[in-house]
């Protein structure tokens, strides 16, 4: 089984559009075992190794990609370094991210920004 489920994958994809190349993903994609994982109460994250991934240190979090479960709205982060892809999974409206997520139907997606331009 691949480290990483399908929904994880298209929001890594969606992060890490302009920071990642198609073989960096098709590597992280054909991981079979998660470095670690942690369910924290409420989110999740699970990290993956590769030696093609960045060693410098990057936060992708734009553009906002959520997930729905039913009617939670969970957030996604990726946190790059050291040969490692990080991905968070947190919730940002209705219950709690359910222990057994990555086991769900998640739907993903961009969410539109929600900044106003006063200028």
């Amino acid at each position: 089984m691949a480290a990483l489920r399908n929904f994880e994958l298209e929001a890594i994809q969606l992060l890490a559009a302009h920071a990642l190349s198609i073989e960096q993903l098709d590597a992280i994609a054909a991981v079979e075992e998660p470095t670690r994982y942690e369910y924290t109460g409420c989110g999740y994250f699970v990290t993956v190794a590769h030696p093609s991934l960045p060693t410098e240190a990057q936060v992708l979090d734009d553009p906002y990609v959520a997930g729905y479960i039913g009617e939670t709205e969970c957030g996604f982060v990726a946190f790059l370094g050291d040969g490692e892809l990080i991905l968070e999974c947190h919730p940002a409206f209705g219950p709690d991210i359910p222990e057994n997520v990555r086991d769900l139907p998640v739907k993903v997606g961009i969410e539109p920004s929600s900044v106003i331009d006063l200028r």
